[in-house]
């Protein structure tokens, strides 16, 4: 069983000329924790997420060692997400991701998600974006491939026995009408003797 037995084709992508405002309206609105970004031709180049945008508002590294976490103005970085709005996806987006490719086995693919802590992963092609994996797609699959698989085992196994039976009833069922038929078709022919006619005739 391969990944592309489980992807979704279905994926929204974004490019590096992307504005994070629609980046963060797509985050919000439709509940996605990241996006991958492509170039023109379709090609996987990176990915942002939503810990990227937020993680723009803190501090850097060098500020807090010079000037101490006491001097930073917490309210001033929250509204400083106006400006972060504004910048373009190449800003803010991780460069070389991670992906698997549409080919290699479902299990594989679920290690390097659960090795990586990821609950979904880009799916490729030849470099090309063809869809994303998640981990309930990953159950999904394997779901249906081992229960469903046997249910209908059974249900056919269940369905060949009532053949094998209904099959047994109608013969007996047949065999009873041929013989009540061959009865009755045995007293109709009888021959009724001449005392009895004209008794049966005087009535």
């Amino acid at each position: 069983m391969n990944v592309r037995n489980a992807m979704n084709r279905s994926v929204r992508a974004v490019t590096p000329g992307t504005k994070i405002m629609e980046v963060a309206s797509l985050i919000c609105l439709y509940c996605f924790h990241g996006l991958p970004v492509v170039d023109d031709a379709e090609h996987l180049i990176g990915v942002i997420s939503e810990k990227d945008v937020l993680h723009s508002l803190f501090p850097t590294i060098d500020h807090l060692i010079s000037e101490g976490m006491q001097s930073v103005d917490l309210g001033r970085q929250i509204g400083r997400y106006g400006e972060v709005l504004e910048l373009n996806v190449e800003d803010l987006m991780a460069h070389e991701p991670i992906s698997v490719d549409v080919y290699i086995h479902l299990l594989r693919a679920a290690t390097v998600m659960v090795r990586k802590n990821f609950r979904r992963i880009p799916v490729v092609e030849n470099e090309l974006l063809v869809g994303k994996l998640s981990l309930s797609g990953v159950h999904k699959a394997i779901f249906h491939a081992n229960i469903t698989g046997s249910l209908k085992m059974q249900l056919n196994t269940r369905s060949q026995a009532l053949s094998r039976r209904d099959a047994r009833a109608l013969t007996r069922g047949t065999a009873r009408v041929r013989r009540s038929t061959a009865a009755g078709l045995g007293t109709a022919g009888r021959r009724v003797p001449a005392g009895n006619r004209r008794h049966a005739k005087g009535r």
